[in-house]
């Protein structure tokens, strides 16, 4: 047989809501915060310092944007081998701007 005590509803985000007195997206906030195990931002939201849409904008940073999330999507899909064949050719490209850099610095000293 099993203990009833054990059966106890645990409360909706709308019941929590309307018993703390808030909206259920401040609820929704809160518990994405403390899942996020971030107890600094916890802190600051508990003091005001900070609000629960900010804390969770630093615990959950934006992806970031233009170029950059192209590239990010365009690596996800990418075979091995044409990752390996984009990391040459970066060490290429890189390998040219250094020695750019190097003519262009002698050229300054002579």
């Amino acid at each position: 047989m099993t203990n009833p005590a054990n059966l106890q509803k645990r409360p909706t985000i709308k019941d929590a809501a309307k018993l703390m007195q808030v909206s259920e997206r401040q609820v929704y906030y809160a518990r994405k915060l403390r899942r996020s195990g971030r107890a600094d931002l916890i802190e600051a939201a508990r003091r005001d310092e900070i609000t629960l849409h900010a804390a969770l904008r630093i615990a959950y940073p934006p992806p970031p944007k233009d170029g950059l999330r192209a590239l990010l999507r365009a690596w996800r899909t990418a075979t091995e081998e044409e990752r390996g064949a984009f990391l040459q050719l970066i060490e290429i490209d890189h390998a040219s701007a250094n020695l750019q850099t190097a003519n262009l610095q002698q050229g300054d000293t002579a």
